[in-house]
């Protein structure tokens, strides 16, 4: 497992990972604001945030912030950032950017970070590390004026999958603004999918959009209407395609574009009466699977459902996983905000301070997984997954790590 803490230490120091067990060539990273090294589940303000790193000069993340227990319609403690200049950070209670970090490089059994703006605590980072790829690249676009194809050249690749992600500012990296929205969505030829939880500040709507049919899908700050959505189009020679469907302002989407693996993208459902999920069929053995949901069986194209909920989780094996979350209730004020983590599962749901529903990867089978519920929501939910592995009859093998 490698989740690790970020320390204190001063602009410059280092942070040194180890353990993953090879050399990485892709991170994503994912982190709630906690500090703990096991389980929690609290009603407090959440930090959620997301990043991708393929070298010290090539990554992006996203991060988001909401106090619990504010005015949502004055408080200025609500808050979104987002940078192309370092992999990965942690926002404050006060909306505020509590900690940043870069990649500085890559190593044999794992990866360096580099402190660039302190961390007001030790906050505890998960990192799903993967190698075994031919190319990636990271980006960012901005929503075009129209609607209709939009393609992304100049990778020098074509991709196999894509990810995105974005905090829905149009204000230009790097940049604090005054929303706590994350996305993230994936793509490969086959299939697509995406996950978003949009607060705003000036207002109390919280609203959650997930669906199969779109791999961009961003949730208007002041109406809860899907504003800006695209789909799958095309992996092509030199980039990708996706078809904006719809689109209202001019908000920025990182990327990450990966050639080489073999990928799998889809969704299984979180079962209410804690009976296995098996996904089967795959042509490879999963070495790494990233997950995110938004704890409902999803919304109808288009359309956001109350409250703004997201948990991101990741796995490389049954004793290797783990996932964040956060909860932040529509229509009330003061706001009402819960955040946890988990270390070895990859999907909970939060409810008044407490987790109300795990799952976990029970175990890695020659062409699927098995996840398990071992508690239970009041209904069942959909998750989306990202899988890379080993395919079962070429050489080459991808691998990744938790």
């Amino acid at each position: 497992m490698v989740n690790f803490l970020t320390g204190t230490g001063i602009v410059g120091s280092t942070i040194p990972v180890t353990g993953v067990g090879f050399k990485p060539q892709v991170i994503i990273f994912f982190a709630s604001g906690d500090t703990a090294a096991g389980d929690t589940a609290a009603r407090i303000f959440q930090a959620v945030s997301l990043g991708f790193a393929v070298s010290p000069t090539d990554r992006c993340y996203c991060a988001m912030e909401c106090a619990d227990n504010v005015d949502p319609t004055t408080s200025t403690f609500i808050s979104g950032r987002h940078s192309n200049v370092n992999c990965l950070a942690v926002m404050n209670s006060g909306g505020g950017n509590g900690g940043e970090a870069d990649l500085q490089s890559m190593g044999s059994d794992g990866f360096t970070l580099v402190v660039n703006t302190v961390f007001g605590a030790s906050d505890r980072i998960f990192a799903l590390c993967i190698a075994g790829i031919a190319n990636a690249k990271t980006g960012q676009f901005q929503v075009p004026g129209a609607t209709g194809n939009f393609s992304v050249n100049g990778l020098g690749f074509k991709p196999d999958i894509v990810f995105f992600m974005s905090t829905d500012t149009s204000a230009a990296p790097p940049t604090t603004h005054s929303n706590a929205p994350l996305m993230i969505g994936m793509m490969t030829s086959a299939a697509q999918g995406v996950v978003h939880a949009s607060g705003s500040r000036g207002t109390t709507i919280r609203r959650k959009y997930m669906v199969t049919t779109d791999c961009i899908g961003l949730v208007e700050t002041a109406g809860g209407t899907i504003s800006e959505r695209a789909q799958y189009v095309s992996m092509d020679s030199d980039g990708f395609t996706v078809n904006f469907i719809a689109r209202a302002n001019p908000r920025y989407i990182h990327w990450l574009a990966i050639q080489g693996g073999t990928w799998s993208v889809g969704s299984l459902t979180a079962r209410n009466d804690l009976t296995d999920t098996v996904v089967s069929g795959l042509l490879f053995q999963p070495a790494g699977i990233l997950f995110a949901s938004d704890s409902t069986l999803g919304e109808v194209p288009g359309t956001s459902v109350a409250t703004s909920v997201i948990s991101i989780g990741a796995a490389s094996s049954a004793s290797s996983q783990g996932c964040v979350s956060e909860t932040d209730l529509d229509g009330v004020n003061p706001t009402n905000v819960d955040r946890g983590q988990r270390a070895g599962e990859v999907y909970q749901v939060l409810s008044g301070g407490a987790t109300s529903a795990v799952m976990r990867l029970k175990s890695i089978q020659t062409t699927g997984f098995t996840t398990v519920m071992d508690l239970g929501p009041g209904a069942d939910a959909l998750v989306l997954y990202a899988a890379v592995g080993d395919p079962v009859f070429a050489g080459n093998y991808p691998h990744a790590g938790l």
